[in-house]
């Protein structure tokens, strides 16, 4: 016979709280509920560029937003509103792909970011090992926490994964693994010269493929929109701590 806590209110009980949190951590996976936080982010982003008069601004010019780009400009697609179509249309895909319900938790997109914060930490101790320089915008810090989670998580491991388990004919746990590893790489070697605007450096590598394998185990395990809000947070409490920008 379970016993009432005398302490705890019946709302707090652990076996309550462990239900209500089992409950989140499913629904925070979901690509609706990731699409209805990221959706207002990736406008406020674009909003945030109208803000930038002066091209050479850090924050016009991030990789993966350049990238979605000038891939879909290939194709004739051009304009503002296209990195924001693509973060929308990947994920309404995803949730297709799922054959996830349209039943919508409110409560949900308003408690991931608070996830985000949390998981930012142990990424922001890492970061002092290294040394890593911060971003040198705020509208940079949200715009690298959307698109590239969209373009190193979301895409680049699902697509490597997908590549590595049809095509290749790899076992799906060797094939994520692999699809991990090399997408972290990617992300890691994208911020230096040709692509990216630094030149190499041992120590920036290490660090951000280091970041990129956190930030990829954040999405395996918590979904696009916990992981988008742990770099967001991250970019934004280092350029607060440093007083300089964002990466």
């Amino acid at each position: 016979m379970a016993i009432a806590s005398p302490i705890l209110p019946a709302g707090l009980r652990p076996v309550r709280l462990r239900k209500r949190w089992q409950r989140y951590a499913l629904e925070a996976r979901r690509p609706l509920h990731c699409l209805l936080l990221l959706a207002p982010l990736a406008v406020a982003y674009e909003c945030g560029l109208s803000w930038l008069t002066d091209a050479r601004t850090p924050g016009r010019n991030l990789l993966a937003h350049g990238l979605i780009e000038g891939l879909l400009a290939w194709v004739g697609l051009v304009g503002r509103w296209v990195p924001p179509a693509v973060l929308i249309v990947s994920l309404l895909v995803w949730h297709r792909l799922r054959h996830d319900g349209w039943r919508v938790r409110w409560w949900v997109p308003l408690v991931m970011p608070a996830e985000g914060l949390a998981l930012a930490i142990p990424l922001l101790a890492l970061s002092a090992l290294f040394a890593a320089p911060p971003l040198a915008h705020p509208v940079a810090a949200l715009g690298a926490g959307i698109y590239e989670e969209l373009v190193f998580r979301l895409l680049l491991i699902s697509g490597l994964n997908w590549l590595l388990v049809e095509v290749l004919q790899r076992a799906r746990s060797t094939a994520l693994g692999l699809a991990v590893v090399l997408a972290a790489l990617t992300f890691a070697l994208c911020h230096f010269l040709p692509l990216g605007s630094g030149a190499f450096a041992w120590k920036s590598f290490g660090f951000r493929l280091v970041a990129g394998l956190y930030l990829s185990m954040v999405f395996l395990e918590r979904g696009l929109g916990v992981s988008s809000s742990c770099h967001v947070a991250y970019n934004l409490l280092l350029l607060w701590l440093r007083g300089s920008s964002p990466d």
